[in-house]
């Protein structure tokens, strides 16, 4: 951390240099840009002052730099020179803790910038699953269409196929129900179950849907404080 310079002035040479140009302590702040009770303030705090504002006063007032300067036995007042590290201390304290703050602060955006990105890229995964199951599903269908070249084996075939298309509705339900629950995020395995069954899909349909759509599942806990989650890789 830079440490900030500062120059100590003699109050009473201070009066009389305002004096001498017809100032006050509010008359002068304010020629400085700064508010009415800058000087008094700074008076009130030991006579420290950043060495801009030590030069551009005494600019001000037409004095050399080493006119305001106290003497060197003032200059080595125990008292003024204590009052001087605290003063330097608290200034030095707030700027540690606005760096803490904003460290903090900007942490905690990065953490959100990189839940999005998770979130982003865990939409894109179960949007290219989906894609691919669908897929599949259109191979399936275009397989089980007759052909008037079929021999009579084949068409046995296929409609055994469509019969088992058909009676796996169920299946296609249970699919697009953890689609969509997983889509949200990690779902409890039991809570799944329960909707499922609000649902009226079965669970050996809920658990193939599991298999075929490649569905993770996370365990937490031990006993009967055991938890699994399903989610989407």
């Amino acid at each position: 951390m830079t440490e900030i310079k500062k120059i100590l002035f003699d109050k009473e040479k201070l009066k009389h240099a305002i004096s001498e140009k017809n100032y006050t302590y509010k008359s002068l702040s304010e020629a400085m840009g700064y508010g009415k009770s800058y000087i008094s303030d700074t008076v009130k705090r030991g006579c420290l002052m950043r060495i801009g504002d030590y030069k551009l006063m005494c600019s001000y007032l037409e004095v050399r730099e080493d006119d305001l300067k106290p003497n060197e036995e003032i200059k080595n007042d125990a008292a003024t020179t204590a009052n001087f590290r605290e003063h330097e201390t608290r200034v030095n304290q707030m700027f540690s803790d606005l760096t803490k703050y904003v460290g903090h602060r900007l942490d905690g955006i990065q953490k959100s910038i990189d839940a999005i990105g998770d979130d982003v890229r865990a939409c894109r995964s179960n949007t290219n699953t989906l894609k691919i199951q669908s897929e599949k599903i259109k191979e399936k269908i275009d397989g089980l269409r007759l052909d008037t070249n079929d021999a009579l084996a084949d068409i046995t075939d296929k409609l055994a196929g469509i019969v088992d298309v058909s009676g796996s509705e169920k299946l296609r339900q249970a699919k697009a129900f953890l689609a969509k629950i997983l889509n949200e995020g990690p779902y409890d395995e039991n809570k799944i179950y329960l909707e499922a069954q609000k649902l009226q899909i079965a669970k050996k349909y809920v658990d193939r849907a599991k298999s075929e759509l490649g569905v993770l599942v996370e365990t937490n806990g031990y006993g009967n404080n055991k938890t699994k989650n399903w989610y989407f890789g």
